[in-house]
């Protein structure tokens, strides 16, 4: 039945974004803090931020779930299929612009004026956080949308 497919979809990836969402703005946050390198607290930074962001987007599609006032149906499902294929593409772009700053941060850190004289080991901190952010938002939207299917 479609109401439960879809409404399984959304709870898992609810559960999983609050979760990682939580373990990366604790991780990140700590290694922001403590971190022992400019990269590491740049990822740490970055880590955290992103973490944020996916317990926020958590906690309101759980609330949005609770106040529902009728059962998802097929258009429910066709939206879901939508925003996971939008979400997904979202999520290559965001890993290759990771890749970008991993691999082209001493021209980066060159070429354009970061505030603070943002560094070339920053802007890797950033890249490998913003890597793997996407990639793991890439893999919980990618498996609901194949789940969808």
């Amino acid at each position: 039945m479609i109401e439960d497919e879809v409404l399984r979809v959304e709870r898992r990836l609810g559960v999983a974004l609050a979760v990682w969402g939580a373990g990366s703005t604790a991780v990140g946050g700590l290694l922001s803090w403590r971190g022992k390198s400019r990269a590491m607290r740049a990822f740490g930074r970055q880590t955290a931020g992103w973490g944020f962001i996916d317990g926020l987007i958590a906690a309101v599609a759980h609330v949005r779930n609770n106040n529902r006032t009728e059962p998802p149906g097929e258009e429910d499902a066709i939206k879901l299929r939508r925003a996971l294929l939008i979400n997904a593409l979202l999520d290559v772009g965001y890993v290759a612009g990771g890749v970008v700053l991993l691999t082209q941060s001493n021209r980066l850190a060159n070429v354009v004026r970061w505030p603070s004289n943002y560094s070339a080991e920053e802007l890797r901190g950033d890249g490998l956080a913003v890597v793997i952010q996407g990639g793991f938002l890439l893999a919980i939207d990618s498996a609901a949308l194949r789940e969808l299917q």
